[in-house]
């Protein structure tokens, strides 16, 4: 571990002014996004006479953009990345003020609109999530990616602790069509950002137009499963999809079955995992934390598990909110350790497909994880969720520590080390 220093964060952010503008980029559009995201909910309830239609439209809408991002990352690997993200982004905007018209149609039209710009926007949001990713290791040093991992990870959960509330806000303040004008206002601004932050970098890849796109895609899954330690964090993304899959609900169960309480305890619940999750991320960023050895991520895994589980046996909502507490204290750890690993191990020639991938199973991770949570309330009851749930994070993470051991016996390991192909 570095020693600390309180001017990290802030030398890293003056060092490279195109990782600045990224993240200047992610906040304005993280934090309008939210406020959109309330928008669609309360437009297709206007849209819709049901709550069948609207489950079934919001889940139809949601599902095709995850599942294209499986395949997007092959694109990625083969465009100028910087040229596309900024153009993205720009179609981002475009799309947003295509919202605008829904309410201008009837039945069917209505839906159809809302459906197509969904799904343009859902495509639009995973495809340039994925290539910001594959781009950092060509922004940062490799000494300094721990430092601009964790300090993305607090950023990222600071919008997520602040976003519906300053989204909610928005949303009330501008009114509906207002927030979409500003949405795309707020994409065409980062499109700026963007295009100026690719004056500032120079990417690795080289751009594969040799294979078909079903070789460039195998190619990307070959070398998934060919490097251990790339394919651990994959596994890592399910297993971490399907807990946070349960999060949301159980958190809303717990506060309405099991501490008996108003909705303000679903707020207190959700602020004291967000301010620790940003706090210690920080911590992170500015001590250039990384564990020494990597079998300690196994045990980080593990214990995160033990916390999700600790939260079933809560019984009050202060008992609850020190679980969580720990939950987010424990869950910022593993960020730096899986975004430093596939940084350093994947190609940057392969970074599309295997950053892509990486993104889709842990999406599809979050449904399967909220479908299981409505099984197990069903069969065996609400406590149950949290403890069988993360008891699979738990047995990931001795298999982890098992991996790790057994292949310290077929010689040293370096985190640094890079797959070759």
């Amino acid at each position: 571990m570095v020693k600390p220093s309180r001017q990290v964060v802030f030398q890293v952010w003056k060092q490279y002014p195109a990782f600045a503008r990224f993240q200047y980029s992610n906040i304005l559009t993280g934090f309008t996004s939210w406020g959109a995201f309330l928008a669609m909910l309360v437009l297709l309830n206007e849209i819709t006479d049901n709550g069948f239609e609207f489950g079934l439209l919001w889940a139809v809408s949601g599902i095709v953009p995850m599942i294209f991002n499986f395949f997007s990352g092959v694109w990625i690997d083969r465009i100028d990345v910087k040229k596309s993200m900024v153009i993205v982004e720009i179609l981002h905007a475009v799309a947003y003020f295509g919202f605008v018209f829904v309410p201008m149609l009837d039945g069917y039209k209505a839906w159809a609109l809302f459906l197509l710009l969904r799904f343009f926007t859902g495509v639009l949001q995973q495809f340039n999530a994925t290539a910001r990713q594959t781009v950092i290791p060509d922004i940062i040093k490799k000494e300094d990616l721990t430092v601009a991992n964790s300090l993305n990870y607090t950023i990222t959960s600071a919008i997520r602790l602040s976003g519906a509330s300053l989204g909610g806000i928005l949303l009330t303040v501008t009114g509906m069509n207002a927030l979409w004008v500003v949405n795309g206002a707020a994409f065409f601004v980062s499109a700026w950002l963007l295009y100026s932050a690719s004056k500032n970098f120079e990417t690795e890849r080289k751009v594969s137009l040799k294979k078909n796109f079903g070789e460039d895609f195998k190619a990307g899954l070959q070398l998934s499963q060919k490097n251990v330690w790339v394919r651990m964090v994959l596994t890592a993304g399910v297993t971490c999809g399907v807990m946070i899959g349960s999060f949301n609900l159980m958190l809303q169960q717990y506060v309405s079955e099991i501490y008996r309480v108003d909705h303000y305890g679903l707020s207190v619940l959700y602020v004291v995992e967000g301010i620790v999750s940003v706090l210690i991320g920080y911590w992170l960023a500015n001590s250039k934390f990384m564990f020494k050895k990597r079998v300690t991520s196994g045990y980080v895994y593990a214990l995160w598990g033990l916390t999700w589980v600790l939260f079933g046996f809560s019984q009050n909502l202060w008992i609850g909110a020190l679980c969580l507490a720990l939950y987010g204290l424990v869950g910022a750890f593993n960020v730096p350790y899986e975004r430093l690993t596939m940084q350093t191990e994947v190609p940057a020639e392969f970074r599309g497909r295997v950053f892509g991938l990486w993104g889709s199973l842990t999406t599809l991770s979050i449904q399967i994880g909220a479908f299981l949570t409505g099984v197990i309330m069903t069969e065996l009851g609400t406590t149950y969720v949290p403890v069988v749930i993360g008891l699979l994070e738990v047995a990931f993470g001795l298999y982890f520590v098992a991996t790790v051991r057994r292949n310290e016996r077929q010689g040293p390991i370096q985190i640094e080390q890079v797959y070759k192909t």
